[in-house]
């Protein structure tokens, strides 16, 4: 083991992943399109929430509602649902990799990618979409 210097780990394991197509930039690839087409997603469902609702924006209105409020007003009214969604979508990719690291399909050569779950990561994970619905809702048309 003393003659494997660390250097020489490194390398291999560089050539492994790359000689298997798994390297930084396809992760990071991977990574900015699931986060393109997931985040477009949610925008586009605000917009169609907020299309839905047009009926009930114009009698608001009508009354005197300002804009501002009733945006303000829909996104309140989301937050509970964007928790939900957050919130079952992390037990399902959790419960996924629990599974898989069960199985013992996480591991690279003969070493086990531990998984451990990070509250820090369900934060970020409300936050971001917190933000693409805010987007969404501050964007809409309202008339």
């Amino acid at each position: 083991m003393e003659e494997v210097g660390v250097e020489e780990a490194i390398m291999f394991m560089k050539s492994y992943m790359e000689r298997y197509g798994v390297t930084k930039e396809v992760l990071l690839v991977l990574s900015v399109a699931v986060f393109l087409f997931s985040g477009s997603t949610v925008i586009m469902a605000s917009k169609t929430f907020v299309a839905q609702h047009k009926g009930e924006v114009n009698v608001l209105r009508a009354l005197g509602a300002s804009k501002k409020l009733l945006k303000m007003d829909m996104l309140i009214k989301l937050s509970p649902w964007i928790l939900a969604a957050s919130t079952v979508g992390m037990l399902i990719a959790v419960a996924i990799l629990t599974v898989i690291q069960g199985y013992g399909y996480l591991q690279v050569l003969s070493h086990t990618v531990p998984f451990q779950f990070d509250p820090f990561v369900a934060f970020l994970n409300f936050t971001l979409a917190f933000t693409l619905t805010s987007i969404g809702i501050l964007k809409g048309e309202f008339e």
